[in-house]
């Protein structure tokens, strides 16, 4: 029968309790001949993994879809009064990589979502979504098609190859070794690599492609046992692709060639390993990339969370709000976990108000960057509940009222991009009086430094963190600033860029109880910092006529982001820093000032409670269960401590507060 004479495809239900898939098989041809392929459903489980390989590719527009032809397997008999061939629309996108893909002779048997799962039936859908991990686990191979020859993408994608395979990258110190002596240049990362201009520029059109952007990847490339990139007919493995990416990003000269945005959307999960993220981090990392419905936002992620993460159980159903199923993801890790990461998200927009003002908004990308490793309530859990009509009570205390409020105001086509950060700087720095103490003893120089890059400096490294922001360097900066006009600003280009990530989407406050800091630009004086059991992030809230509160999002305070507001400030024989702790990179610790000796145990917390004990003293700094106790046999999940619980911290003395959230 004739394609012309066929009907649309109509799909035969799938099984979801006997673990059945479809797969599709693309049947030979040349490059313009019509596409075939014929479907198959088979069983996929851990006891029973067919051969095939797995598509991940961008599925472009909807719009003019090609037709292609589904025909019956050999000896398959229809159910009655059904036809098994028909015809599917597929996406231009898709049709393209199908012809790339298909052999002139033999068939190739493959999973690719758009036509293995029925699109339209929402329910089959979410089961199939909930499959995709062990689909892309189990596949032989994974194909990343990102599209067509084209803008000199086999000079890049030779390029790449090549780079790749003549370097070996350790991914937990990410020093780089090369595989052959005569490419021992490659290990000094101050020689620069020798490419024209004509090499560069296919190398940004290469990693500009939309596949990169795309949310689903990060599951379909780091599930997979192997995984090849191909653009038109050129291909290379993923590994040799991603250590060749990883070379240029940590060349801080090179990468400036290709561009800061080029990098933006792909070098989190270029670095990333599948099940390393918290979800609150996952969420952030991800929230550039692109899907086309923003339920996904979180049931892309699901299969690749931290095992710690992994208990929050979410399933995907497409039958769902999108504003529900944001809602119950932070409810399900409120009353599964003992904690309210997820808040930290929010971001208050007076042009997009949604309610509850505590449910994230993940469809948006923030206007702000995330306030990197706070640890304001350090090991608190969460004394909250959900008390219906989209009222959550929450656990906290109010540390701080705004009293002024400087704008940052970066945005502005007056000024180059020195001149717009060193404006913005010296609008800070005129805010305060240099030359006078902070409140937790050091010099308010040393504070409004530490607040512009939120304490993410080198100062606050054991050992010192390389390419961190220099305190010393940074004082001298901001001193020149507030006796001249302008500053030398060429030795400080990596502190201005850094200065320039903290400060977007934030202004700067002062406080009535003598407290500096940056917070949402939707802030406003009246507006309360508070310090939320089981957020790590201070967050600032808004009360409003019903008494009840609002959230504005996440602020930095500076002196109150490591657990002072509910343990007080350590003694001067202690510092804040993070600490190198092995097998667990930088880990938030102390650092006796008169020893040198480094500590995890907070020196701030008493005793433990009756019953309980360190499970492993050792593994302290680790994502391991911290303490047991041998009376329930409860194991808290890290970070959390039984000493940071409501009743705990009240019976130290904190004045907790409950806080009724809309």
């Amino acid at each position: 029968m004739s394609s012309s004479s066929m009907g649309p495809y109509q799909y035969q239900p799938l099984d979801s309790e006997a673990n059945t898939i479809r797969l599709l098989r693309l049947l030979p041809g040349s490059f313009e001949d019509d596409i075939c392929v014929s479907l198959e459903t088979t069983v996929l489980c851990e006891d029973s993994i067919p051969k095939y390989e797995a598509l991940s590719y961008a599925w472009g527009s909807t719009e003019d879809p090609v037709n292609i032809s589904v025909k019956p397997r050999p000896h398959e008999n229809p159910p009655t009064g059904q036809r098994l061939d028909g015809l599917l629309g597929v996406t231009q996108n898709l049709a393209v990589a199908l012809r790339h893909l298909r052999r002139q002779e033999g068939n190739r048997d493959l999973w690719i979502d758009a036509i293995c799962v029925d699109q339209r039936n929402s329910v089959e859908r979410g089961h199939q979504v909930e499959r995709m991990a062990d689909i892309y686990r189990y596949a032989d191979q994974v194909v990343a098609w990102i599209g067509p020859a084209g803008n000199n993408s086999a000079l890049a994608m030779k390029t790449l190859g090549s780079l790749g395979s003549r370097i070996e990258i350790d991914w937990d110190t990410t020093t780089t070794s090369p595989f052959f002596p005569d490419h021992a240049d490659l290990a000094d990362f101050k020689l620069p690599l020798t490419y024209d201009v004509k090499t560069w520029s296919s190398l940004q059109f290469l990693l500009t492609r939309h596949w990169f952007k795309r949310l689903w990847v990060w599951q379909e490339i780091l599930l997979p046992r192997s995984a090849n990139l191909q653009c038109g007919y050129d291909s290379m493995d993923w590994s040799n692709f991603r250590t060749a990416i990883r070379y240029i990003h940590v060349k801080d000269r090179i990468r400036r060639r290709l561009g800061r945005d080029t990098f933006a959307h792909i070098i989190r999960f270029i670095v990333s390993e599948a099940s390393e993220y918290a979800l609150k981090d996952l969420m952030y990392a991800t929230q550039q990339c692109e899907c086309s419905d923003p339920r996904d936002r979180i049931y892309a992620l699901l299969n690749i969370v931290h095992q710690k993460d992994s208990v929050v159980g979410l399933r995907s159903d497409y039958t769902q709000r999108t504003s529900r199923i944001y809602q119950d993801v932070l409810l399900r890790a409120m009353s599964l976990k003992g904690e309210l990461e997820l808040m930290s998200h929010c971001e208050w927009n007076t042009d997009t108000v949604r309610k509850p003002s505590w449910v994230p908004d993940f469809s948006h990308c923030r206007t702000s960057h995330r306030i990197e490793f706070p640890h304001c309530c350090y090991g608190s859990k969460a004394k909250a509940e959900y008390a219906g009509n989209g009222l959550l009570e929450v656990t906290g205390i109010s540390v701080a009222e705004i009293s002024g409020i400087k704008k940052i105001e970066l945005v502005s086509i007056e000024y180059s991009y020195t001149a717009k950060l060193e404006r913005a700087i010296r609008r800070v720095i005129g805010t305060v009086n240099l030359g006078a103490s902070y409140l937790d003893r050091s010099d308010m120089l040393e504070a409004v430094c530490r607040t512009l890059c939120m304490d993410i400096c080198v100062d606050s490294c054991t050992p010192a963190r390389p390419g961190y922001l220099q305190l010393e360097k940074a004082s001298q900066y901001l001193r020149r600033l507030s006796l001249s006009s302008t500053g030398n600003a060429q030795p400080y280009e990596e502190c201005l860029t850094r200065v320039e990530h903290y400060l977007k989407g934030r202004n700067f406050f002062t406080t009535k109880q003598g407290y500096i800091g940056l917070i949402p630009e939707a802030g406003k004086r009246g507006d309360q910092v508070c310090v939320i059991l089981g957020c790590q992030s201070p967050m600032l809230l808004r009360r409003m006529g019903s008494g009840n509160m609002v959230v504005i999002g996440e602020c930095y305070i500076h002196g109150l982001m490591n657990g002072e507001a509910l343990l007080g400030t350590p003694s001067s024989k202690w510092q804040n820093s993070w600490i190198v702790s092995v097998g667990s990179g930088y880990q938030k610790g102390f650092v006796d000032q008169e020893t040198g000796e480094n500590l995890f145990e907070d020196p701030r917390l008493r005793e433990l409670p009756i019953g309980w004990r360190l499970a492993n003293p050792e593994a302290r700094a680790d994502w391991n269960n911290w303490f047991i106790n041998d009376e329930t046999g409860a194991r808290p999940e890290w970070p959390m401590d039984p000493r940071m619980t409501a009743e705990a911290l009240r019976n130290r003395g904190v004045p907790l507060q409950e806080f009724r959230l809309e």
